[in-house]
C-alpha cells in the first residue's frame, strides 16, 4: 500500500471511531432530555393533582359558610318573633335578608366549584393516563439507550485499539512525517486527507489551490511508492493533506 493508500485507511477508521464517540457523547444528552420531558408531565400531573385539592378545600370552606349563614338567617328570623319595636323588626329582616343572599352567592360559588372540581379530576384521569403510556415509552427507550452505551463503549475501545495498531505498523521512518502531520491535524480537522477535484478546490475549505500546489499533488500520486521522494502537500487554507 502506499502512504496515501495507509493515510485513507487510517482515516477510515477514524471515521467510525469519531462516530462512535459522536454517540457516546450524545446518548446522555438524549436520555435527559427524555427525562425532562417525564419530568414536565409528571409536574403537570402534581398540579393537576393539587388543583383538585384546591377545588375540594374551598368546596368545603363554602359549605361550612353556607351552614353558618343559614343559621344566621334563621337566628334573626326568631329574634323578630320576639321583638317588641317596628324599627327592631325591620332592621333584623334587614340582617336576615342580608345573610339569606350572602348564602345564596355562597351556594352559587360552590355550585360553580363543584364543577370546578369535576373538571379538575378528569384533567387528572387525562393527565394520569399520558403519564402511564410515556412513562413506559420512554423507560424502554432509556433501556434501549443504555444498553446502546455499553455497545458503544465496547465498540469504541476494541476499534482504538486496532487503530493504534494500524497506525503503528503504518508509520514506518519513511511515512513517518506523513503520519504525524496526520496526527496532529486530526485532533482539530477531519477529514485531514482529501483528493482534489478537478477545479483543484479543495473539499475540506472549497478553496481553490494555486498551480504550484496542484503540481505537488500531482507529482505525489506519481512518487506515491517511493514516500522518501514525496513532499507533505497541505491546503494552504485549512491545512488538510491533499492528493491528486
Amino acid at each position: 500500500m502506499t502512504v496515501i493508500e495507509q493515510l485513507l485507511d487510517l482515516q477510515a477508521q477514524d471515521a467510525v471511531i469519531r462516530d462512535l464517540e459522536r454517540q457516546v457523547h450524545d446518548i446522555p444528552k438524549r436520555r435527559k432530555l427524555e427525562q425532562d420531558r417525564l419530568d414536565e408531565i409528571q409536574r403537570e400531573l402534581r398540579h393537576a393533582t393539587e388543583s383538585v385539592e384546591t377545588y375540594e378545600k374551598r368546596a368545603v370552606q363554602t359549605e361550612l359558610d353556607i351552614s353558618e349563614l343559614q343559621a344566621l338567617s334563621d337566628k334573626y328570623e326568631r329574634q323578630r318573633q320576639s321583638v317588641q319595636s317596628q324599627q327592631e323588626f325591620a332592621a333584623l329582616g334587614r340582617q336576615s335578608e342580608a345573610a339569606r343572599r350572602a348564602r345564596v352567592e355562597k351556594e352559587e360559588f360552590l355550585e360553580k366549584a363543584r364543577a370546578a372540581i369535576d373538571t379538575a379530576k378528569e384533567n387528572v384521569k387525562i393527565v394520569e393516563a399520558r403519564w402511564q403510556e410515556e412513562s413506559a415509552s420512554v423507560e424502554s427507550y432509556l433501556a434501549s439507550l443504555r444498553t446502546r452505551l455499553v455497545e458503544v463503549q465496547h465498540k469504541l475501545v476494541e476499534l482504538q485499539a486496532a487503530r493504534d495498531e494500524t497506525a503503528r505498523k503504518y508509520a514506518s521512518p519513511e511515512n513517518a512525517r506523513f503520519f504525524s502531520y496526520y496526527e496532529r491535524l486530526c485532533k482539530k480537522t477531519f477529514p485531514v486527507l482529501v483528493r482534489l477535484g478537478a477545479d483543484n478546490a479543495c473539499p475540506g475549505c472549497h478553496m481553490v489551490l494555486p498551480p504550484s500546489k496542484v503540481q505537488d499533488a500531482q507529482r505525489n500520486a506519481k512518487l506515491a511508492a517511493t514516500p522518501t521522494k514525496m513532499n507533505v502537500v497541505a491546503c494552504d487554507y485549512c491545512g488538510r493533506l491533499v492528493f491528486k
